[in-house]
């Protein structure tokens, strides 16, 4: 149900949530440092979720978590739309996706900046391991992961679509390791393994608002028009 509505917050300081995964894990998580959603669905509109952190021993979703962690498919759609997703960590001997985790339900996220984001173990900015996701128009620069995968990691259940990212984060020019359905037209740093994504300088004006440069070769390259589940 989106019409659960949380739009222009600005939504700081947060640690999380205790949660005890389902079967087959049965583990302690301390997830969602800022947004944390378990059951049913929302729109997550024009907020500025920073300086938030999940820290525990296993931690997920620094900035925003979509998980039900009993693994019972209590979340629906989720859409993350026009936010600014910034400094947040996810902190611990395992710590995945500094900016958003995505593991339930489906979850579009769309029109983002994720940036200066970290992970202890993987993704940066966003951990996709489960779940279905559109991940579309968003620009994920400059996050870190401590063990790689700088930008974006999907698992083998989660097979999103990557349409018309900006993904240039410093590091092992690993930007995105894992399944996908679709990746087109993405503009990755360190190379691509699909014929329609690039890897040129995206030449921003600034590191805060990441506007695009009118020598940018981003201007005008996304494509028109598109068909995802809204």
């Amino acid at each position: 149900d989106t019409t659960t509505v949380l739009m222009g917050f600005t939504i700081t300081s947060g640690a999380g949530n205790f949660k005890l995964s389902g079967f087959p894990e049965f583990l302690y998580w301390r997830v969602g440092g800022g947004i944390d959603i378990s059951a049913g669905g929302a729109r997550i509109l024009r907020n500025k979720v920073v300086s938030n952190a999940a820290s525990s021993v296993r931690s997920a979703s620094g900035g925003i978590n979509v998980w039900d962690a009993t693994n019972s498919g209590q979340v629906g759609i989720v859409i993350v739309e026009s936010n600014v997703i910034a400094d947040n960590d996810a902190l611990g001997g395992v710590g995945y996706g500094g900016g958003i985790g995505l593991a339930a339900g489906y979850t579009i996220v769309r029109n983002n900046i994720i940036t200066r984001n970290y992970a202890s173990s993987r993704a940066g900015g966003i951990d996709a391991a489960a779940g279905s996701s559109a991940i579309v128009n968003n620009t994920i620069v400059n996050n870190k992961a401590r063990g790689g995968i700088q930008g974006v990691f999907t698992g083998a259940s989660s097979v999103p679509r990557l349409l018309n990212n900006i993904l240039w984060n410093p590091g092992d020019n690993i930007e995105f390791v894992g399944a996908v359905d679709v990746a087109h037209n993405n503009l990755m740093r360190g190379g691509s393994f699909v014929a329609s994504n690039t890897s040129v300088e995206p030449s921003f004006t600034d590191t805060t608002t990441y506007a695009l440069s009118a020598a940018s070769p981003g201007i005008s390259a996304g494509e028109d028009s598109m068909v995802i589940r809204s």
